[in-house]
């Protein structure tokens, strides 16, 4: 039997009145690729937050027995404490070991003496991503990976992400539905306040926009 490592019971939060997340509740065990989808607004960037612990929980409760990182949507530079790529991740590797793989595939090498804060977004989503995906933890979020990423970049990444998505556990926030259809016990949940089932590519494929395809 696998290990439960995040156990999250009724869930819900919202921002001023808007209600975002509604009373969601599921279970991340050692091993689980989970690919989260759904419209904009549908809660899904907010329940990454609340797992990490980004963000306060309003009501409901989420158990953790796991180390837990998180590549977000955007990497944002302190603009008051200019840092060169190569010190940034030298400072992250000491502390959280990176894949190498990924740092020479992107070619970070290329922009290590570049500042943070003057990168493309591009190249700031590939030093967020090598950053963020580290060895040794147990459960890794990825919020909307692939975005900034030109083409060939997106090849890139989902080449090594398919190399070491058995390493981990992985959620995975992203749009893209296609590009995980081919990966093996991928989980696919739709979010829209409420978490709905998707445990196949085809169950999503047909419902995703709207979340109504299947209700957990």
């Amino acid at each position: 039997m696998s290990r439960n490592i995040v156990k999250i019971e009724n869930l819900s939060f919202k921002y001023a009145k808007n209600l975002v997340l509604d009373g969601v509740s599921f279970d991340i065990n050692k091993g689980d690729f989970i690919v989260l989808t759904g419209p904009n607004g549908g809660g899904k960037s907010t329940l990454a937050r609340l797992i990490f612990g980004e963000i306060e929980l309003q009501k409901g409760k989420i158990s953790k027995n796991a180390s837990i990182s998180f590549a977000p949507q955007k990497l944002i530079p302190a603009k008051n404490m200019p840092i060169t790529v190569g010190k940034f991740l030298e400072y992250i590797e000491e502390k959280y070991p990176f894949y190498e793989e990924l740092y020479n595939a992107f070619n970070i090498k290329s922009i290590a003496n570049l500042q943070l804060a003057d990168l493309s977004g591009g190249q700031l989503q590939k030093v967020n991503l090598v950053a963020n995906i580290r060895k040794n933890y147990d459960l890794i979020i990825l919020d909307e990976p692939d975005q900034n990423l030109d083409f060939d970049s997106q090849e890139i990444f989902y080449k090594f992400f398919k190399s070491i998505h058995k390493n981990s556990s992985f959620i995975v926030i992203s749009h893209d539905i296609h590009s995980f259809a081919a990966f093996e016990d991928v989980k696919f949940y739709c979010i829209n306040q409420k978490i709905h089932c998707g445990t196949s590519f085809s169950t999503v494929h047909h419902s995703h926009y709207d979340c109504k395809g299947c209700n957990s």
